[in-house]
């Protein structure tokens, strides 16, 4: 293999930071050796996908580091294995060629494939689309049912070095306030590779009292989301599917990208959206759950409110009743990770660490999706107000916007508004008692997002998929989402 260059010399400091952090091994023999109790049991290999035009335009010089680290520990990167996006759609397309490459005969149809991504949310949606959707439809078109996930996605192991602007997965996976992953520490850009390499060096010795996380490997969270016709196409997400005010805001914000590069921009789109209602439905299944802040536990969803339960389409559900719940909505997203910023925790229940978040034993190995929804008509107040003129209804949006901010402050504050309640008389009389949900949290294993299209209105058929805006059409198409993967047969991410 091709040798890695030494890093620039600005860059010396910064990696001898990162070599610290790492146990000891003396060879690559070594490294070698480590890995036959690795999960694969065999030497990796690896490849890098770089996005030069993410975010700060970071990548370069982050693969620099990454690169002279990956060499001080005897790992070189052939360039050939390296590949940089230029445009949309390239991601795509080197995905589908890793995945030629490494379904080809002999020894590369075996063994560890290990991906280096560094870019943001919307490079590692791309890459995996390409790698991993396969089928007579292809991620253009075709039925659901020939839509599969590439046989080989247990053999991928990923590692992220974020680069993007809100690199939600990455986050996710390494929150910020944890004392482990602190956001301002030399490492906080390396946090995926530095557990890769400690999984390949020297086991420690009994007596270590090395602070560090245990290296794991933890499945990627994926969804299957299909569109309807008339450009039918099957798309992977592993950050969100969403409608209403996330989808509206991420419009407006990327006229906002050339004057506002950052997070902030985001914030700025919301202000211009967050007085808008979206009529709809959306319909649940599989395994369906509510969230209930009174008791801080999952429970079943037959009791959520204003939710009708009953077979959706005539389907039957063998694990239960499958739910209805009718808008108008606020705010809407079918989540898979816990936070779309680095401070902004939209579905904490999604957190590997939190005790309600998925967990292959007590699920039975089967993928979910966490559903974070407000509701206005849920507020009597303003429930009342909206029966009225379309004056009063202006005031009814107007007026709930305070509510709506609350929530998203305590987005902002670690995901405390799923704990916010209705006070005594605020409630709408058939929601039944007080204290109930201001935002209300489901996790389901299918989502369907069924919207009140207008012809005149772009928004009101807007969805996003990982920060990718899709028109849903006003002949009444809706945008159905279905957890998959999980398990050793998917991809996994080193944290």
């Amino acid at each position: 293999m091709a040798a890695v260059s030494k890093p620039d010399v600005g860059d010396d400091a910064l990696l001898s930071k990162l070599l610290s952090l790492l146990p000891p091994t003396s060879s690559l023999a070594d490294t070698a050796r480590s890995t036959s109790s690795s999960p694969a049991h065999s030497h990796p290999r690896l490849s890098v996908v770089l996005n030069p035009h993410a975010g700060a335009r970071q990548a370069e010089a982050s693969w620099r580091t990454a690169a002279a680290l990956l060499h001080a520990r005897g790992l070189s990167v052939d360039e050939e294995a390296v590949s940089r996006t230029e445009r949309a759609g390239d991601g795509e397309r080197i995905g589908r060629e890793l995945r030629q490459r490494w379904s080809g005969d002999g020894e590369r149809a075996q063994g560890r494939e290990v991906l280096v991504v560094l870019g943001g949310d919307g490079t590692v949606h791309e890459v995996l689309n390409g790698l991993l959707l396969v089928g007579s439809g292809g991620i253009g078109g075709g039925g659901e049912d020939d839509d599969t996930l590439w046989e080989g996605a247990g053999r991928v192991e990923v590692i992220l070095v974020p680069a993007g602007t809100a690199n939600a997965l990455y986050h996710h996976l390494f929150p910020p306030e944890s004392p482990s992953y602190p956001p301002d520490a030399p490492a906080a850009p390396f946090h995926s590779l530095l557990s890769f390499l400690r999984s390949i060096s020297s086991p420690p010795s009994p007596s270590s009292t090395s602070s560090s996380p245990v290296p794991t490997l933890l499945p990627l969270p994926l969804a299957l989301n299909a569109l309807p016709s008339p450009c039918p196409r099957r798309t992977l997400t592993t950050v969100v599917s969403s409608a209403a005010l996330h989808a509206a805001l991420l419009h407006d914000a990327e006229e906002l990208r050339a004057t506002h590069p950052g997070v902030e921009r985001f914030k700025i789109a919301a202000r211009q959206n967050v007085d808008r209602w979206w009529e709809g439905e959306v319909r649940l299944s599989g395994r369906l759950r509510r969230y209930d802040p009174a008791t801080r536990a999952w429970v079943p969803a037959a009791g959520s409110p204003r939710a009708s339960s009953g077979a959706v389409d005539g389907a039957t559900d063998g694990d239960g009743a499958r739910t209805v719940i009718g808008g108008p909505f606020a705010y809407l997203v079918a989540a898979l990770v816990s936070r779309f910023e680095p401070s902004f925790v939209v579905a904490p229940f999604r957190s590997p660490s939190h005790p309600l978040a998925p967990h292959p034993e007590r699920d039975g190995g089967r993928p979910s999706i966490d559903v974070v929804a407000i509701r206005p008509l849920r507020h009597a107040p303003t429930a009342a107000l909206a029966r009225g003129s379309e004056e009063d209804r202006r005031r009814a949006r107007e007026g709930f916007v305070e509510r709506v901010w609350s929530v998203t402050g305590g987005m902002y504050d670690g995901g405390s508004h799923v704990d916010e309640v209705y006070g005594e008389g605020e409630a709408a009389e058939e929601e039944g008692a007080e204290g109930r949900a201001v935002c209300e949290v489901w996790r389901a294993e299918r989502v369907e997002w069924v919207p009140v299209a207008k012809d005149d209105d772009l928004k009101s058929r807007l969805v996003c998929l990982d920060g990718v805006l899709h028109d849903l059409g006003a002949s009444g198409g809706s945008l159905r989402v279905r957890a998959v993967g999980g398990g050793l047969s998917s991809v996994r991410v080193w944290t």
